[in-house]
């Protein structure tokens, strides 16, 4: 027989399942495409094949049409014309290189047309999973509003009551005080329920505000070069910092490496110049890092000019959503950078906070606890309506 596990454990582990299928149909995906890329770059090999050949057939007609009409000048003679163009025969090699184009092509639109379709039913799954889950959130929030309005018309019942027997005989006096100590009981308890349902609308918007960070988490790291006409693009704010030298390092994290790889594209069409990795204090941490040169001599200007480079990238991957820690090295040479130099560190995706274990096991604790409270309140009012009947039922006719 399977452990029980929480419901939450499980709708956690559910959607991680649901956002790793999500992930790997859309690695698939962009392999198709670069497949597809490829094959278009090879097929495109016979045709420059072609286009050489036909240059070099009309410079050769050209130079011996030259050739002729001096001739001619030195032996007139009439009729004569240029011999016909060779046979032309297209290597062997240059066929092979567009089937093998042809075939990459033809595998990489297959691939694009069946992951497509697998990556979006996953997508598809996931926010069917995240709606459900809202609605049930929604659902609980329904049932205790619900349970709140009928305790106050339990408690207008018991007030209608209590003053009834007030007027039917003066010796009601006493039941009638007790009555209204008992509606004011009532008034507490609903009040004390008012402020439960309050909690859990709270608890509702901490779940959704959870959805949306496990969303960004789940997201696959990128960022891609964008142009927005008139000469505008996403790396306007790069390219005043033209000729600025960059060191790139990255954990082994598809995330990172992915995320690695954009980084070292965009800045390269800046103007921005890659330079190897030089030694540093070993570690890579979550998120993204960003250093600038710090001179030995405090006072240089090139510092200024190096931290609004550095806060340029960290703009970039704000506005995609990747938070980044910005700053300097130290002026000690074991950390030290090469003049006109900015590092930058792309580590693994940081989890949210709220997966810590200890986090999960304080959210099961408070919720058995909420259920044990409800359950003992349903049970004093029920038992509080019931001897405010008896008491009613009992008393002698007037």
């Amino acid at each position: 027989m399977l452990p029980f596990l929480p419901p939450k454990l499980v709708e956690e582990v559910a959607r991680r399942v649901l956002t790793d299928e999500a992930a790997h149909w859309f690695s698939l995906l962009v392999w198709s495409t670069r497949l597809v890329v490829v094959g278009v770059v090879v097929e495109g090999v016979p045709a420059l094949h072609e286009l050489v050949g036909i240059i070099k057939r009309a410079w050769r007609r050209r130079k011996e049409r030259a050739d002729l009409n001096a001739v001619r000048e030195i032996f007139p003679v009439s009729g004569t014309s240029i011999g016909g163009e060779p046979e032309s025969h297209t290597p062997t090699w240059v066929k092979l290189l567009a089937f093998l184009g042809l075939v990459a092509v033809a595998v990489g639109v297959s691939g694009e047309w069946k992951y497509e379709v697998k990556f979006e039913a996953a997508t598809d799954a996931i926010q069917t999973f995240d709606n459900n889950r809202l609605t049930k959130a929604q659902r609980q929030a329904r049932d205790a509003a619900t349970s709140a309005k009928q305790a106050r018309i339990d408690a207008k019942t018991a007030k209608d009551e209590s003053d009834k027997a007030k007027s039917s005989a003066s010796n009601a006096v006493g039941l009638a005080g007790k009555a209204r100590e008992d509606v004011a009981s009532a008034r507490e308890d609903t009040e004390k329920l008012r402020q439960e349902n309050s909690v859990i609308q709270a608890q509702l918007e901490e779940e959704q505000g959870k959805t949306k960070v496990l969303e960004r988490w789940a997201t696959p790291w990128g960022i891609w070069y964008i142009e927005y006409g008139q000469g505008r693009s996403n790396i306007d704010g790069l390219k005043p910092f033209a000729g600025t030298q960059f060191i790139i390092e990255w954990s082994l994290k598809d995330d990172s490496i992915q995320l690695a790889r954009n980084l070292v594209s965009l800045l390269n069409k800046a103007g921005w110049v890659q330079i190897p990795p030089v030694l540093r204090t070993p570690g890579i941490f979550p998120g993204v890092s960003l250093a600038s040169y710090l001179s030995p001599t405090p006072g240089i200007n090139e510092e200024d000019r190096l931290r609004d480079a550095t806060a340029a990238i960290s703009d970039l991957l704000h506005a995609n959503d990747i938070d980044t820690g910005t700053g300097m090295v130290s002026r000690a040479p074991h950390d030290a950078l090469p003049p006109h130099t900015v590092r930058i560190l792309v580590g693994p995706k940081a989890a949210p906070p709220f997966l810590n274990p200890q986090m999960k096991q304080f959210d099961e604790a408070f919720k058995r606890k909420w259920e044990e409270a409800e359950r003992k309140f349903n049970e004093e009012r029920q038992k509080l309506i019931e001897e405010q009947r008896n008491k009613i039922k009992n008393q002698p006719p007037k």
